[in-house]
């Protein structure tokens, strides 16, 4: 499983108000969200993928959401400037 994948599982995870805070912290907005959430946009660009998986070891960290509960591989996604491949 890719690390999109890990992120989609950790979006449908989600409370609607977790998903308030994901998008505060990530800057990318609640409808963006649920439309990666709902497989509506299953090829998100990576710069909102990288912004949510900041968002997401910033709200591990501080507690926000359990990082055991998110897979490894959502925060070890190397940077590009192409879409992530699905």
């Amino acid at each position: 499983m890719d690390t999109f994948d890990s992120l989609l599982q950790a979006l449908k995870g989600m409370s609607p108000t977790q998903l308030r805070a994901l998008a505060d912290t990530s800057g990318v907005s609640e409808y963006t969200l649920s439309k990666i959430k709902s497989g509506e946009t299953p090829n998100p660009r990576v710069r909102t993928f990288e912004k949510l998986k900041s968002a997401l070891a910033e709200q591990a960290a501080n507690g926000a959401v359990r990082r055991h509960e998110l897979r490894p591989d959502v925060f070890d996604a190397p940077a590009a400037e192409e879409r992530v491949p699905v």
